[in-house]
């Protein structure tokens, strides 16, 4: 397909700016860092340059098309796009600080200087918090006049709130937004060097508890959803199994790469996750060790062999879990698409997806070994959090019931 537009493209570089058009071809294959040829064989090449603006911390990235008759040409051409971009950015303009900055005027600056340190998921849920709740309440207000009885007055206001259906909204949610406000707050009482603001005030509550639908799945139905996915999406298997053997995320399957894998002695070295294209450590910020069953391991070895014939690294740094239509990381909706057909194949009354899959691993395994054990294997942060994920089935209630029967109670 390159061939046919190729010419045609390198003549409208010619009179397009490159920057102007690059988000409109493909992302060829790469040769060195940045450096991406469009046609093999060919002188159109993408490259781009990402650099750390030193004002903002947030990523900087510039790209462009050019032509060049060799890799070296390429690089070359690479390296005078990082000079210019990091020129412009040492000559940047520093944005005077507002001498009597609003609450409003420190929200733009802390979400910025957050972006660089956190997920972009992250940073949107802070962004509708200072939009939906701390602006319209406080925005007009100076730093130097927050104080104690601005937030209490701020947590009275959040309580009377009501969702776009009339209900008030569940205590959980009003506590999760206060947390960020909080957090915001008191970095913007440090910025003022005035008191914290928030100190010795209860957050909001309410008597609305959301509800939420914990599902799970048996061990049969479990084993009834894996033989469906072999059969109407046999290139997903893998993931699917490795999901239901381990407990991962999908965020740390993602992430995941074959230095991590040691299939000979069976285990998996989880070190770190992925959000949209960014990569971090894992959610508690520790690695751990996830043992492999020997049918695990035989269904890796044979993926591995997939992923290979299909041209996709299987050493070092090369993803395990990849879209086979792009090489890359594969997205989460793929993921739970994937198992919503599959159940559905499989006849279950459950809609499946990676959080339920992930419930039903910590439950199952709750039901053969401790707490402590559990929580090894997921990752999680506490055991208060383990038991937060665990669902008795109603088999395990009926068996336990059934007791009392055979107790003659």
């Amino acid at each position: 397909m390159v061939r046919l537009w190729g010419p045609a493209l390198v003549a409208l570089c010619r009179l397009v700016a490159p920057e102007e058009i690059v988000m409109t071809i493909p992302t060829g294959t790469r040769r060195a860092e940045g450096v991406y040829q469009l046609e093999k064989g060919g002188s159109l090449w993408r490259i781009q340059v990402t650099r750390r603006d030193p004002q903002t911390r947030r990523r900087v990235c510039r790209r462009s098309v050019i032509e060049a008759k060799s890799l070296s040409l390429a690089k070359v051409k690479r390296a005078e796009l990082a000079l210019r971009l990091e020129e412009e950015l040492a000559g940047a303009s520093v944005p005077a600080p507002v001498a009597d900055p609003t609450v409003a005027d420190f929200g733009e600056r802390w979400l910025e200087e957050r972006a660089a340190r956190v997920r972009e998921s992250t940073i949107t849920e802070y962004l509708r918090v200072i939009e939906r709740w701390v602006a319209p309440f406080m925005g007009q207000l100076k730093i130097r006049e927050l104080n104690r009885e601005v937030v209490t007055g701020f947590v009275s206001w959040m309580e009377d709130q009501r969702m776009s259906d009339g209900r008030a909204y569940s205590d959980s949610s009003l506590k999760s937004v206060f947390r960020v406000a909080r957090g915001f707050l008191k970095d913007a009482a440090a910025e003022a060097d005035v008191s914290d603001p928030t100190r010795r005030v209860r957050g909001p509550s309410s008597d609305r508890r959301a509800i939420r639908q914990l599902e799970t799945l048996t061990s049969r139905e479990l084993d009834e959803l894996l033989c469906a996915v072999g059969r109407i999406a046999p290139q997903w298997r893998a993931l699917v199994v490795v999901m239901a053997r381990t407990g991962m995320r999908t965020g740390e399957l993602r992430a995941l790469q074959w230095r991590d894998l040691d299939l000979d002695s069976g285990v998996i070295q989880v070190r770190r996750s992925m959000a949209r294209k960014e990569t971090y450590g894992t959610k508690t910020g520790s690695p751990r060790e996830v043992p492999l069953a020997a049918g695990t391991v035989e269904v890796l070895r044979e993926h591995r062999g997939a992923v290979q014939l299909a041209g996709h690294a299987v050493t070092g740094q090369g993803l395990v879990f990849v879209s086979w239509r792009t090489g890359e990381a594969f997205w989460p909706s793929a993921v739970n698409r994937v198992l919503r057909n599959a159940s559905r194949a499989a006849g279950l009354s459950v809609r499946v997806t990676a959080q339920v899959m992930r419930r039903t691993v910590n439950t199952l395994l709750l039901e053969r070994t401790s707490g402590e054990v559990v929580r090894d294997i997921l990752g999680h942060c506490s055991q208060e959090m383990t038991q937060r994920y665990h669902h008795a089935s109603l088999a395990s209630k009926r068996e336990a019931l059934g007791a009392f029967d055979k107790a003659g109670w």
